[in-house]
């Protein structure tokens, strides 16, 4: 496809809002990854995890996330 036909076709405002939305998610459940995997043992069992499930949780690619989390608001 040349230069000048990609540029002929704007995005939608809403496919932009929706892309940025799903981004910012992704980005937020890698923090909220990030930090369950540095809880320490005794916080962990506190929301009944083993420390064992919080590192395959926290290793998880930051956009693999349970359906029901991707519902719109």
């Amino acid at each position: 496809m040349s230069r000048s036909a990609i540029h002929n076709h704007p995005v939608h405002p809403a496919t932009i809002r929706r892309f940025a939305t799903a981004l910012l998610r992704a980005l937020h459940l890698r923090q909220t990854r990030q930090h369950l995997a540095r809880l320490e043992p005794h916080l962990l069992r506190d929301i009944g995890l083993t420390p064992d499930q919080a590192r395959r949780e926290a290793s998880r690619i930051m956009w693999d996330a349970p359906e029901a989390w991707l519902q719109r608001d």
